[in-house]
């Protein structure tokens, strides 16, 4: 009897990976579990009903690549996935697979919306003449911005990248 997974949960921690979390009770069943089966459904809107998804990928989580952790007879599985698509929800459902025999499944209760949030309180401050400070709060898991400067005419005129959440500007003209 192949245990199945429990507690499946589904957690974005930067903009390319999603964590996934479950626990299998082995009891007696130690010996019977090669890995695991993950199954991923992708959607740019929200899922009502996740029992009545049709995952369309699948993908072989070997316990090598798994972190556990164990509690008693329990372990507890982490996996870091980086097949989420990003600007869209990401379901998620879970087997444990024996010697080529699937386990039933634990399904993920809601999905993550893979994004990388917009900065937000832009304040623009002149410091002179010919300096501009700009700054913002950070965005969860942003790693650099991108600034554009747009001219009179609305045409590009400068692209800037910086990891800070604060710049000033002497080119301003």
């Amino acid at each position: 009897d192949i245990q199945e997974p429990s507690g499946l949960g589904v957690e974005q921690i930067d903009a390319f990976h999603i964590k996934l979390n479950w626990q299998i009770d082995m009891g007696d069943n130690s010996g019977f579990l090669d890995g695991f089966i993950g199954k991923r459904f992708s959607s740019i809107t929200p899922v009502e009903n996740i029992l009545e998804i049709e995952f369309n990928e699948s993908f072989v989580i070997p316990l090598n690549e798994i972190e556990i952790d164990t509690l008693d007879q329990v372990m507890l599985c982490t996996f870091l996935d980086s097949g989420g698509v990003y600007g869209a929800w990401n379901y998620y459902q879970i087997e444990a697979q024996y010697q080529g025999q699937e386990s039933f499944a634990n399904r993920a209760m809601s999905g993550v919306f893979m994004q990388i949030e917009a900065p937000e309180n832009i304040e623009i401050e002149q410091l002179n003449d010919y300096q501009l400070r700009l700054r913002w709060d950070s965005s969860k898991f942003a790693t650099y911005y991108r600034l554009e400067r747009m001219v009179t005419d609305s045409a590009l005129d400068t692209v800037f990248f910086t990891s800070d959440t604060i710049i000033i500007d002497s080119s301003f003209n």
